[in-house]
């Protein structure tokens, strides 16, 4: 249900959102001055955890209904709901943009966890494979504080990403030592999940009996870590030269 930003049950849900998960960047948009984007962000919110109390009542029954009656008021009970209903008219091409901002947003917070860079630091990056309009790029830096460039100058740091490379400067991140020992170990495990994948997609009695769209998950799995490994391998040989 739609929700006006008057309305007193939005600060309880906020409050409850905002520290049940700090990784739901999304409640950070709360501090946008842009109204519009306040109350989409609460909207969505609202009805994600709605439908999760629903799910997760037979398992967590106490809970999902205090959080239910959170949302919906003392009165109502999550008993009485029904099982959420799959959303059948998603935009695809919509939600897969989605999923590239998100899976940059998590690979510049696990760079900054793991060198100690702080959060209020700009960091300049380059995407290859993949066109970021204006309204994104603006999310990106909302989130994570990183800058786009048309090119990266001097040593570049590349990370893969889903049909994409996404490249930062490397003095602002990391030495090159520390680098090129992160990309052997992340080679190795590549090449553990290539063996892997190889090894299932041989496999005459899985081919035979698994779903279609199981084998073909698990072919593209096989054409993610590859490209992932191609891409690191690349960049250790630049790195080490």
């Amino acid at each position: 249900r739609e929700l006006a930003l008057t309305d007193p049950e939005i600060e309880r849900v906020e409050v409850k959102v905002i520290y049940c998960d700090e990784n739901q960047s999304c409640v950070f948009i709360l501090c946008s001055n842009i109204e519009e984007e306040k109350l989409s962000t609460l909207n969505t919110l609202i009805y994600v955890l709605d439908a999760l109390t629903r799910m997760l009542h037979p398992f967590i029954p106490f809970v999902s209904e205090e959080i239910y009656q959170e949302i919906h008021g003392k009165e109502s009970s999550v008993c009485t709901e029904t099982w959420p209903k799959k959303v059948s008219d998603i935009d695809t091409r919509k939600a897969g943009e989605v999923n590239q901002l998100i899976e940059i947003i998590k690979l510049v917070r696990e760079l900054r966890s793991q060198h100690d860079i702080k959060p209020s630091k700009e960091l300049r990056f380059h995407l290859e494979g993949l066109d970021l309009n204006s309204e994104y790029t603006a999310i990106l830096y909302r989130m994570c504080k990183i800058v786009p460039t048309d090119a990266i100058e001097g040593e570049s740091l590349v990370r893969p990403i889903s049909d994409a490379t996404i490249s930062f400067t490397m003095s602002d991140i990391v030495n090159k030592e520390e680098e090129l020992k992160k990309i052997d170990q992340e080679l190795k495990r590549l090449e553990g999940e290539i063996r892997r994948s190889n090894g299932i997609l041989s496999n005459e009695k899985f081919l035979a009996k698994a779903p279609a769209a199981k084998v073909e998950e698990e072919r593209q799995k096989l054409v993610h870590y590859q490209a992932s490994y191609d891409t690191l391998a690349k960049q250790k040989e630049e790195l080490s030269r």
